[in-house]
């Protein structure tokens, strides 16, 4: 259920909008952001996938963070969900308040990052849900959202404050402006400067309450998807090309990746089949892909390639960075961006995506890499990894103890 002062946050926006009632979603924070292209026609995305660092932030993870946003200083950081770990004091309803207290003080513990970022040259910060972030706590999706909303450099929301009523929180777009446009501080946007689109979508959690089975985007958000954009394009006069960010990786990946007979080196198995990466592919496959239940996806892929999604950007498999061109789509996988989620192993992959969109006269064109922890911060001690190893421990040691109370 929606909070009453959701309800207030939605009649504020609908009289101050009134003006802008042409679009379905009004004026959001994402949009009164203004994004732009730079003059040089560049907009930078940094992809974070899976921080998914338990209570307290491991300074490993802090300081490998600030080194790769340091280096590549982008516009946009978009956080692909499992952005903390599922902290279960209050699966049943007790301890709520300990919840609470764990759950701020891990998204905190990042933000703080991001919003120190904002101060110094103006990095905005978008986020959508993991499985791991609240299926199992007594703080659910939107309450997250509004610890996310009390720092300035957020510009993510519950889609609630423009009255959408749809599955889930965190299911929003979020329009890129070309070079040319002139930011507004009252009155109407000016869409026919629209030069490209960003979904973030919350890609939800678990179809049973075991967690044995992952869901997927429901029906009524990708009816809100295709009705969104028939309105941008309505708005900016053209067909506006775009670009999504989940959590959880569509079924079809698996048509994408080439099937290949049992024993080949490196491939990864599912269901008694065995895959690898096609030939033109790039980055690493090194576990198998986990899409939803295939009896509750609703065609998302195919659907949002209708309506001009040219790219979908995924987290949830911590070790996969691999980009698949499937169907004039890519298929994009990032890799885990804490030291939480697997052990400190030589070989094992952690770092940000960027993605780099290129304004080409009314055209937009993008190119995207991994930046690997070990490109910005090489000089990382070999103690700095024991003490995260022995954090980790005593990070784990209190999630146990969490989650025995939270089943008193």
């Amino acid at each position: 259920m929606k909070k009453i002062t959701k309800i207030i946050a939605v009649m504020l926006v609908a009289v101050m909008l009134s003006a802008f009632a042409a679009s379905a979603v009004g004026y959001t924070p994402a949009q009164k952001a203004q994004l732009r292209f730079d003059s040089d026609g560049n907009f930078k995305i940094m992809q974070i996938a899976d921080i998914q660092d338990g209570i307290n932030l491991s300074p490993l993870s802090q300081k490998s963070l600030r080194a790769a946003i340091e280096a590549e200083r982008p516009d946009l950081i978009i956080l692909t969900g499992d952005n903390i770990i599922d902290i279960r004091s209050g699966t049943l309803g007790v301890f709520s308040d300990v919840d609470y207290t764990c759950v701020s003080g891990a998204i905190d513990d990042f933000m703080r990052i991001f919003e120190e970022y904002y101060d110094e040259y103006g990095v905005r910060v978008a986020a959508t849900f993991g499985n791991h972030d609240g299926a199992f706590t007594a703080v659910n999706r939107e309450m997250q959202m509004e610890i996310y909303q009390k720092y300035d450099c957020f510009i993510g929301y519950d889609e609630a404050i423009a009255n959408i009523d749809i599955y889930g929180c965190g299911t929003y777009n979020i329009p890129i402006f070309s070079s040319d446009y002139t930011p507004v501080t009252e009155g109407e946007l000016d869409y026919t400067q629209l030069a490209y689109n960003l979904w973030v979508i919350d890609s939800n959690d678990y179809v049973d309450v075991l967690g044995n089975e992952y869901d997927a985007v429901h029906d009524d958000q990708l009816k809100y998807i295709e009705k969104e954009t028939i309105n941008l394009n309505k708005l900016s006069g053209k067909t506006v090309k775009s670009m999504a960010f989940q959590h959880i990786i569509v079924p079809e990946i698996y048509d994408a990746l080439e099937e290949v007979p049992a024993g080949t080196e490196g491939a990864v198995e599912k269901d008694d089949k065995y895959y690898v990466l096609p030939e033109g592919s790039a980055g690493h496959l090194q576990e198998k892909p986990c899409p939803p239940n295939v009896d509750v996806y609703h065609n998302e892929f195919s659907r949002l390639k209708a309506v001009g999604v040219e790219a979908f950007c995924f987290g949830h498999d911590h070790m996969n960075d691999f980009v698949v061109d499937y169907e004039g789509v890519k298929l994009i996988s990032t890799v885990t961006a804490g030291y939480s989620p697997y052990p400190y192993t030589e070989g094992t992959l952690r770092g940000v995506r960027v993605i780099n969109l290129k304004e080409a006269g009314n055209s937009v064109t993008f190119d995207t890499y991994m930046h690997y922890y070990e490109d910005s911060a090489p000089e990382a001690p070999e103690e700095e990894k024991e003490m995260n190893f022995f954090e980790r421990i005593i990070a784990w040691f209190k999630y146990i103890f969490m989650l025995f109370v939270g089943q008193l």
